[in-house]
């Protein structure tokens, strides 16, 4: 429970929606896997999380590794008590006992290939998650995406035709790209499954949105965040961060598939094209009955040079300094139960509204409307606003050309 002398139980943590979610991965096949289960496990207050799978990819053919999925879990078992003492009684992290019973894995072979296999517990597992909730299912594909195929190609030979229908309309999937011959045969077969993922030809992952996590894309971002000198001591410290391991390729490309879960008051989970930290994603068509399959959509940002700057990895990028050092500050967290020698995220009032749902104000044509925030607290300063500073920004991609904003 929160501390009784803690900043965070003096202030009401204002309530919100914790999208329920299933990562399956090919943890193992490189590090970044482990990296991106480091962050999710820090983040995982945030989620209803109702599994943690091993996958298959093109990278790891025929084996999976939820043992290394328990071991990083463990690790977060000895800092967890640390993690609920910066946190509101209403947002407490799952313990790791919870989550370890949360693991399983996903078919042992490559593809389409588990046509030819029992149903795997992951799959399963899958299916139970559609089954018991009314509520959106978000799945993060970090590898190959045959657990997904394996409970749909189950679903549709076990349940009745409008059964099966209601299952597959719960489901939202975020791919780190395709990285076996199942995704394609997923959207061809159920096209109305939410299906966010960045079309390129296979294997040619530098043309991907989610690779803004960690890309120079063309030297235009600042890289400082995303290397190793930077991560070591700022990530790699305590109990969990000793799980992060050094950069093979690029750092966390699976991260973006749940960062845009996290309920820091930018996206919406069911609007991919409002974009946030996990990138920004449009409909490739909007005829909704033939697909319900989301393509990249790139923003333009302002390069160093000052010059405008367009790429679909932008949408991921752009927010690398605000996500960083927000992953690092939960870091610390875990390292003592000490709320004042920590950095907390201020509780951001915004015409009072408070909390990180989607502020909706009705303004007439031509007319215009005031945010005040002046009334957020700083926890880390409580009484006093002055260290914080205050950006207004007009996000154009998601919004209307034709608004204007004065700060």
């Amino acid at each position: 429970m929160a501390a009784e002398n803690s900043t965070s139980a003096m202030v009401a943590e204002p309530a919100f929606y914790k999208p329920r979610t299933f990562m399956i991965s090919d943890i193992l096949n490189e590090p970044d896997d482990e990296m991106s289960l480091v962050r999710f496990l820090l983040y995982s207050n945030q989620f209803d999380v109702r599994g943690l799978c091993a996958s298959t990819s093109i990278s790891l053919q025929n084996e999976t590794h939820p043992e290394a999925m328990e071991r990083i879990i463990r690790a977060y078992g000895k800092v967890v008590d640390n993690l609920n003492f910066h946190v509101g009684l209403n947002c407490q992290f799952p313990s790791a006992d919870k989550l370890l019973a949360l693991v399983s894995s996903g078919p042992k072979v490559y593809g389409r290939k588990f046509l030819s296999e029992p149903l795997s517990e992951g799959a399963s597992r899958l299916v139970q998650s559609l089954e018991e909730s009314e509520e959106p299912l978000y799945v993060g594909l970090w590898g190959g995406a045959n657990v997904v195929a394996q409970a749909l190609h189950h679903i549709d030979q076990t349940k009745p035709k409008a059964e099966a229908d209601q299952l597959r309309s719960r489901l939202r999937v975020y791919s780190i790209s395709d990285q076996d011959d199942t995704g394609p045969w997923i959207r061809q077969r159920w096209p109305t499954v939410v299906y966010i993922v960045s079309m390129h030809g296979f294997g040619e992952f530098l043309a991907a949105t989610w690779v803004g996590i960690n890309a120079e894309d063309n030297g235009v971002p600042d890289m400082t965040k995303v290397q190793d000198d930077w991560l070591t001591p700022n990530i790699r410290v305590g109990p969990l961060g000793a799980e992060y391991p050094l950069i093979k390729f690029g750092m966390e490309g699976d991260s973006p598939s749940f960062m845009g879960l996290i309920s820091n008051g930018l996206s919406n989970p069911e609007k991919p094209e409002w974009g946030g930290w996990g990138g920004r994603y449009n409909r490739i068509t909007w005829a909704h009955d033939l697909s319900a399959e989301y393509g990249v959509s790139p923003d333009t940002v302002v390069a160093p040079s000052g010059k405008p700057y367009m790429s679909v990895q932008s949408t991921v990028w752009r927010w690398r300094d605000a996500s960083q050092d927000d992953f690092a500050a939960r870091m610390q967290w875990t390292l003592h139960q000490d709320f004042s020698a920590a950095t907390h995220p201020p509780r951001v009032d915004v015409n009072g509204s408070v909390g990180p749902e989607a502020l909706h104000i009705v303004v007439p044509p031509k007319a215009s409307t005031t945010l005040d925030a002046s009334k957020t607290v700083d926890l880390d300063h409580p009484g006093d606003i002055g260290q914080l500073e205050f950006e207004w920004f007009y996000y154009l991609e998601p919004g209307f050309p034709q608004a204007t904003a004065d700060k």
